[in-house]
């Protein structure tokens, strides 16, 4: 049996009750909207540093194309390293922007986990 504890999780604007994670949400950071956006950037640029494993982006608040954005800069932000992203209920943002996976609701009507693999595949996004 192994003695190590996972590594940490970084949930951006979503609290999500299992340890070691570490919450923020965009309005902690000062200024505008792009200025946020970059103290954002600049978090992500430090957890991947940290060895986070995943980061959760869950914003129910923007625009289809502001969250698809946002997402494609955090994924510039984690090219190269370990960290992966997470989309939170938007199996349509995670795949367009091929984000490493997405966090499904259990709301009935919504995509399974083994359609969105199907999605994935048919989209030849890697299985992450």
């Amino acid at each position: 049996m192994s003695s190590l504890s996972p590594k940490p999780v970084a949930v951006v604007h979503y609290t999500y009750r299992r340890a070691p994670l570490r919450h923020h949400h965009r309005t902690l950071f000062p200024g505008d909207d792009r200025q946020q956006q970059a103290a954002l950037l600049r978090q992500t640029t430090r957890w991947a540093a940290e060895g986070i494993d995943i980061i959760q982006l869950r914003e129910k608040d923007l625009l289809s194309t502001a969250l698809a954005n946002l997402a494609r800069k955090i994924l510039e932000t984690l090219h190269g390293t370990p960290t992966k992203l997470l989309i939170n209920s938007r199996p349509d943002i995670a795949i367009a922007t091929a984000a490493h996976g997405v966090h499904l609701t259990s709301v009935p009507g919504e995509l399974t986990p083994s359609q969105v693999r199907l999605l994935y595949s048919k989209f030849r996004l890697p299985r992450r």
